[in-house]
């Protein structure tokens, strides 16, 4: 069952190799929060031109002496996490970014420096605005809209440590939300 359950799979990641493609080449849009903001960092992100230079930002975000207080800084880039699609390399990067390894590669002055706890908490902000976009009732989002955000909430549990214990902190904004993504997805349909 397994084997056959592979090639099911297999199938559908094939039969749109090229949209996959595309998808995971294009530029990463900008989290609405953060569209008009005037920070540096965000216009950097903004001027990106393609993917790889968005990943180079993201690097030097988090790794550079940054003006802005580092709380704006974190909340950007967890924001800029859950807003990149799945097996993006925006995404990748933040991933390990946010990672005990990238703590300790931190070479920024001491008070300057992420820590984990700050880290964590910009990802719950994330992850409970995420879920309180949902909990709109007027005018209802619809199931695409309610199915991104529940797959990129679902992305926090799958090898990412970080993620996994701030959705922990956040599951019970997402559970109430269950039967209500349930009911938009059968109306819609």
């Amino acid at each position: 069952m397994n084997d056959l359950n592979l090639r099911v799979a297999v199938l559908k990641l094939c039969a749109h190799p090229k949209r996959f493609a595309e998808l995971r080449d294009a530029l990463v849009p900008l989290p609405n929060t953060w569209i008009a903001a005037p920070h540096d960092f965000v216009l950097q992100f903004a001027a990106a031109k393609s993917s790889a230079e968005q990943v180079q930002v993201v690097k030097d975000v988090f790794y550079g002496e940054q003006e802005q207080d580092l709380g704006d800084v974190a909340r950007f880039l967890a924001d800029l996490l859950l807003a990149s699609p799945l097996k993006h390399a925006v995404r990748n990067q933040l991933t390990k970014l946010f990672s005990d390894n990238a703590l300790a590669k931190q070479n920024a002055t001491p008070h300057r420096r992420h820590s984990k706890e700050h880290l964590l908490e910009a990802l719950q902000q994330s992850l409970g605005e995420m879920a309180s976009s949902l909990a709109v009732i007027t005018p209802p989002v619809s199931h695409e809209r309610t199915n991104d955000v529940f797959v990129s909430a679902n992305a926090c549990l799958q090898n990412f440590p970080f993620g996994r214990e701030a959705l922990g902190k956040q599951v019970h904004r997402f559970a109430p939300l269950l039967t209500n993504a349930l009911e938009r997805y059968w109306a819609d349909i």
